[in-house]
C-alpha cells in the first residue's frame, strides 16, 4: 500500500518539477540576457564608445562588440570592450527564437548608452519562453516569462502584436548555427574578453 502512495505521488510531483525547472531556466536566461544588454550599455557609457549587441537567431550565442574601437584611449594589448554568451549549458539550456530591433537582429548602444531602437529578443527551451523588450526612449528593460509558444503582451508596445509576429518568424533550434563563423563575435572571443556558458 506504501508504494502504490508513493508511486502516485511521485507521478505527480515528476511532471511538476520538470515543468517548474524548464520555466526557472528560461528565466534565468532572460534575466542573462536583461543583463548583459544592461553591461552593454554601461559599457558604452564608461568607455565613450557605440556598441553593438547581436543576436544569432536560431542559435544560443550572442554578444557585444565596440562599433567605434579607434576611438578608445587604449593601447594595443589592452582587449577591446565586448563579450559573447551562450546559453545552451548549464543552467539555461535555452535558445534565441528570435531578436528585433530597428536594424534587425542587433541594437546598437550610443556613446551615451542610448539604445538606438525599440525591440525584442525571445528565448526559449521548448516548453518556456521570455521576451525580453527594450524601450529606447526610456531605457527600460523588461522581461516577461510565458508558456511557449503564446502570444503575450509586449511591455514596450503595449499590444500582444510583437509577440506573435516575432513567433511566426522566429528561427527553430538549429545547433549548426552555434559553430558559425561570426567574425566580431569570433574576434571577442579569442580576445578572452568575457566570454560566457
Amino acid at each position: 500500500m506504501v508504494v502504490v502512495i508513493v508511486g502516485v505521488v511521485a507521478a505527480i510531483a515528476v511532471p511538476r518539477f520538470s515543468n517548474a525547472s524548464a520555466r526557472y531556466r528560461v528565466d534565468l536566461a532572460a534575466a542573462r540576457v536583461a543583463t548583459d544588454l544592461e553591461l552593454a550599455r554601461d559599457t558604452a557609457r564608461s568607455v565613450s564608445a557605440s556598441m553593438k549587441v547581436r543576436f544569432v537567431e536560431g542559435s544560443a550565442r550572442y554578444g557585444s562588440v565596440a562599433t567605434n574601437p579607434d576611438a578608445l584611449d587604449i593601447g594595443p594589448a589592452t582587449p577591446k570592450p565586448g563579450f559573447v554568451s551562450n546559453l545552451s549549458g548549464e543552467p539555461y539550456f535555452a535558445y534565441i527564437a528570435a531578436a528585433k530591433f530597428g536594424s534587425g537582429p542587433q541594437v546598437d548602444i550610443t556613446p551615451y548608452g542610448v539604445f538606438d531602437s525599440d525591440g525584442m529578443v525571445l528565448v526559449t527551451n521548448g516548453t518556456w519562453g521570455g521576451a525580453i523588450s527594450v524601450d529606447s526612449k526610456t531605457g527600460l528593460i523588461t522581461r516577461t516569462i510565458f508558456r511557449w509558444p503564446a502570444v503575450v503582451t509586449s511591455p514596450v508596445a503595449g499590444t500582444p502584436a510583437p509577440i506573435g509576429a516575432l513567433l511566426t518568424e522566429s528561427k527553430p533550434r538549429n545547433r549548426t548555427l552555434d559553430t558559425t563563423p561570426d567574425t566580431d563575435l569570433d574576434a571577442v572571443a579569442a580576445n578572452n574578453v568575457r566570454v560566457g556558458k
